[in-house]
């Protein structure tokens, strides 16, 4: 991640709010140098003369403008180390600017330079990664450059899994290798098994935390997308591979030498080390969330082809650059706002979409639970808020962000959608569907009016009251 000029980034921070804080703290300069570092003052305020008041919620001043910068550029440096950095500046940099100060170590250090996160996956199949990898070349690779993630089926041997980091962070651009010795320490000593047994995400991602926990809003985020993508592409491949009742067949990773694991507790972060160009270093990061909200997360019930996606790279790319901004509009208008403008409120709302839409991937025996989770994706995508005529709503919408398709498609798609609701009314208010809905041409359908909504988003006004409606024109 590159990181902008220090005067570009000092300009941004330029309001009164700021320097008033910054001024502040210079004037309490000589009461701070009697402490060692931020824990150290931190650990006595409650006890400091009166003098020392007001120094904490200007200092916290101060680090929520840096952070607010930064972070809502994708550099993730935790709030500990912008917590050390600042206070050093105030006490020894000796200049009337401290901030500067401050972001001019971070460059020099090399904080902002992007390192990698790797989650574990379960129940993606990859085509010509299972029983026919070796005619078609033995890559199975599946690779998203403008979105920073590089996915690989199963290894089934630990030597594999090691020249996947390799390769994967080589092609996301990323200088240097992980840290062998530390993965292999990990392996031993933790419940790791599906470094082997499972499907692996490789993602981009500039984080530099200070403890384990203080950056996994955005690590979650960024996974939350990256799996969005994921099943936004298997939905465009309608027609590519086989259907929904084949999943899993001959080609695919997920029916060959699968012997997955649900038994996921930890993912790896890796990050430049501090000072030096030739060297990550990292974290085995437990996650802290429920086993089932885990499993939820990193499930992927999708079967991939790279070949369809070698043919459409142009397409993939759009994919990439739709989950790219929507992940931007996360960081600079939701994370940080108290009330939301148009575009946050879509942000967000396009998150929750996407959340429901994995869900109808969900490997379940009940018919009801895909059906449902798709409708309510749809509808939340498409639609404001709740009014009558809703179908007559979606099938309009779809109209337009459809309109790029081949007509027979269309229809085919707005059909699926169409009997998917019905379908979806029947389970919720009789318990049964009378009709047999198209699922993978509504699954095409919602793909397609995702892509749709956020090329057309950065024209929305951010005072609309109802974005959807001047997204689509009606």
């Amino acid at each position: 991640m590159k990181l902008p000029a220090t005067k570009t980034l000092l300009a941004t921070l330029g309001d009164e709010k700021v320097e008033r804080a910054v001024d502040f703290l210079l004037t309490k300069r000589d009461l701070l140098r009697r402490f060692v570092d931020v824990e150290d003052f931190i650990f006595h305020v409650d006890d400091a003369p009166d003098s020392y008041k007001g120094i904490e919620p200007n200092f916290v001043a101060v680090r929520q403008a840096v952070a607010k910068q930064l972070w809502g550029r994708g550099i993730y440096i935790g709030i500990t180390v912008l917590d050390s950095m600042i206070f050093q500046s105030v006490v020894h940099s000796g200049r009337s600017n401290p901030v500067r100060n401050m972001l001019e170590n971070l460059r020099d250090l090399g904080l902002h330079r992007p390192g990698l996160v790797l989650f574990p996956l379960h129940s993606l199949g990859v085509i010509a990664g299972g029983l026919y990898k070796w005619a078609h070349g033995g890559q199975a690779m599946f690779q998203v450059p403008d979105f920073g993630i590089v996915l690989t089926p199963q290894t089934n041997r630990f030597e594999t899994t090691l020249q996947f980091l390799d390769q994967g962070a080589k092609f996301l651009g990323i200088e240097h290798k992980p840290p062998r010795d530390l993965v292999e320490h990990w392996r031993r000593s933790r419940p790791t098994e599906w470094l082997e047994k499972n499907p692996l995400m490789l993602a981009r991602m500039s984080t530099f935390p200070g403890s384990y926990y203080e950056n996994q809003p955005f690590l979650v985020t960024r996974l939350r997308l990256g799996t969005g993508l994921i099943v936004l592409a298997g939905a465009l491949q309608l027609d590519a591979i086989a259907p929904p009742d084949r999943r899993g067949y001959l080609g695919s990773s997920s029916r060959l030498n699968n012997f997955q694991t649900l038994n996921i507790r930890h993912y790896f972060v890796f990050w430049p080390k501090a000072g030096t160009t030739k060297k990550m270093q990292g974290d085995c990061v437990p996650m802290n969330a429920r086993p089932l909200a885990l499993a939820e997360l990193s499930e992927l019930s999708v079967e991939l082809d790279p070949r369809h996606w070698r043919k459409r790279t142009n397409q993939l790319k759009l994919v990439g650059k739709a989950m790219d901004y929507i992940g931007k509009l996360i960081n600079t208008e939701v994370l940080f706002k108290k009330k939301l403008n148009a575009h946050g409120r879509v942000a967000r709302k396009l998150v929750n979409s996407l959340n429901f839409f994995k869900r109808a991937h969900r490997g379940s025996s009940d018919e009801s639970e895909e059906v449902i989770n798709l409708a309510i994706a749809l509808e939340v995508l498409l639609t404001d808020n709740y009014s009558q005529g809703v179908m007559n709503t979606l099938k309009e919408r779809l109209e337009v962000g459809l309109a790029h398709l081949p007509a027979a498609l269309r229809k085919r798609c707005i059909d699926g959608v169409v009997d998917t609701y019905d379908a979806r009314s029947g389970f919720v208010h009789s318990g049964s569907a009378d009709t047999t809905p198209d699922v993978a041409a509504a699954r095409r359908a919602y793909a397609e009016a995702m892509l749709f909504v956020t090329a057309r988003l950065p024209k929305v006004s951010t005072g609309a009251a109802q974005p959807m409606i001047e997204v689509f024109g009606k």
